[in-house]
């Protein structure tokens, strides 16, 4: 399940957060949301996979594709993962040296909300 819903008011960003498996099944979703906040908001992003319990390849290349796009546009992107699994895939596949990667929504919002 995806959520998208504003953050807060104090903070231009938007929430992308995903429950469950991001799998090659999950992945096109995930991708079409992330696509939506590019092309509706001009604000940063918090993708928040914390209660996301497993991820793969194709999961991994949504978020970065996703990402990239949103940084290609000089907008802010924090990604939030506390899962074992969804941080060792992150780590295996080299993401989390492409990403702002952050071990809870709060501390990923932090980041966004921080100055420069």
């Amino acid at each position: 399940m995806i959520l998208r819903t504003s953050l807060n008011p104090d903070l231009d960003a938007e929430l992308v957060a995903f429950h469950g498996e991001l799998d090659a099944g999950a992945a096109p979703d995930l991708a079409a949301r992330l696509s939506e906040v590019l092309t509706n908001s001009d604000g940063a992003l918090l993708i928040d996979l914390c209660d996301c319990t497993f991820v793969d390849s194709l999961g991994i290349a949504a978020v970065v594709q996703g990402s990239k796009a949103m940084l290609e546009q000089g907008r802010a992107v924090a990604v939030a993962a506390s899962g074992p699994q969804v941080r060792h895939v992150f780590a295996l596949t080299g993401a989390d040296e492409l990403l702002s990667l952050h071990w809870s929504r709060a501390d990923a919002i932090d980041w966004l909300a921080a100055p420069g």
